[in-house]
């Protein structure tokens, strides 16, 4: 007899029930790509899903898809000098926990507690931490995620395997793409030394991490929940983003209490500590149109609060209050971190991106064969007609 389960994500904002009969975790490529062609062979759509990290709904499933999940797809097949040979279903903090055992680690993962797979941050876009010491982030030396993959195995809709180097022109759109182009499914990553006094350790491999708990997406109450916004501009434009910031904070500060560990920069609130955080993105290669418009080196800002969790009526406030600064944003020539940091899904790819980048990716999509069959989403005219889930 079947169950049904209500998953959520990170933000505990969205949901959607399935029955248990619709969750797929697939141990091989051969099963996945089975999983793929049965699912097209029924008619129904397919949600991939890694750790549920996103705010946003891209990663929940509707009641017309099939949730397939890559919980097993988390071995770490070679260790080199410089490199890493991973499957997308590792976690970033399992991941660097184990390359610290061998003297390296990642040079650009994200911040926070909470951990996003190797190909969630490929489908974020992935920007870099900050710590006490590197008050501008990861970022600001190594670049985004993607100026640290040097490969990408990726699964198109019908289950055909695809390799991308960064010389492949496809290559920039993956990063920020939400899994519009395929699965993820393995990657070669950069890594860097942490300790160069240290000798180097023989990896024999391959080795493979604990797999994920799938119910960890169930719906679960707490007393808080942390979100926030994130937001991304030119430098010439911090200042201006940080009086937008402040007045909708001020607007909205019945409900928005920022945190004080995510506080050092913008201008000073209440209880004079800065309202928010910010990160400096170094261009060194490119930046993935999908993650800025602009291919310069720009800024992320944002700001960090808490809120009770599964209040209704409180919800529709957030959405409101989400919706408020993107578009804030957005008129005044901003851009939104879309692909993961907020919580509106926006309803067009034009809210956000040129029409003649949407049309590439529209182009992009067809001839991996996805369209209208894997993680229905924004791409498609009427994604969210689709992809209707509700408020918690």
């Amino acid at each position: 007899m079947s169950n049904m389960v209500c998953f959520t994500n990170y933000s505990q904002f969205f949901y959607s029930k399935l029955s248990d009969d619709y969750v797929f975790s697939p141990l091989s490529v051969d099963e996945l790509r089975s999983v793929l062609l049965l699912a097209r062979k029924s008619g129904f759509r397919v949600r991939v899903s890694g750790n549920f990290h996103s705010l946003n709904c891209s990663n929940i499933p509707s009641s017309d898809e099939i949730l397939v999940s890559l919980r097993h797809f988390r071995c770490i097949h070679e260790l080199a000098s410089d490199v890493v040979r991973v499957d997308c279903g590792c976690d970033l903090s399992s991941l660097n926990s184990f390359l610290s055992s061998f003297n390296y680690e990642l040079p650009v993962v994200n911040g926070g507690t909470a951990s996003p797979t190797v190909g969630g941050f490929i489908c974020a876009g992935g920007i870099g931490k900050t710590t006490d010491q590197e008050v501008l982030g990861r970022s600001s030396l190594y670049g985004g995620f993607w100026e640290n993959v040097r490969e990408v195995v990726l699964m198109d809709g019908f289950g055909d395997l695809h390799v991308f180097t960064p010389a492949h022109p496809y290559f920039r759109y993956l990063f920020g793409s939400r899994g519009q182009f395929g699965i993820f499914l393995s990657c070669t990553l950069k890594i860097i030394v942490s300790a160069p006094e240290l000798p180097f350790k023989e990896f024999v491999g391959p080795l493979c991490l604990q797999p994920n708990n799938i119910a960890a997406s169930s719906f679960q109450f707490s007393d808080n929940r942390l979100l926030w916004f994130t937001g991304f501009c030119d430098d010439s434009q911090i200042d201006q983003a940080w009086q937008i910031s402040h007045s909708w904070l001020k607007k909205y500060q019945s409900i928005i209490q920022p945190v004080a560990d995510a506080r050092w920069a913008g201008p000073l609130h209440d209880d004079s500590l800065p309202i928010g955080f910010e990160y400096f993105i170094k261009r060194l290669t490119f930046v993935p149109p999908l993650i800025f418009p602009r291919d310069v080196s720009f800024r992320a800002f944002g700001i960090v609060f808490l809120v009770p969790t599964g209040d209704p009526d409180l919800n529709v406030l957030l959405r409101d209050c989400f919706s408020a600064i993107t578009y804030s944003l957005l008129e005044n020539s901003m851009h939104v971190y879309s692909s993961v940091e907020n919580i509106p899904c926006l309803s067009s790819c034009f809210e956000c991106h040129s029409a003649s980048l949407f049309e590439q990716l529209k182009t992009i999509r067809a001839e991996l064969h996805c369209s209208d069959f894997l993680n229905v989403d924004w791409i498609d005219s009427d994604g969210f007609q689709r992809r209707l889930v509700s408020l918690v």
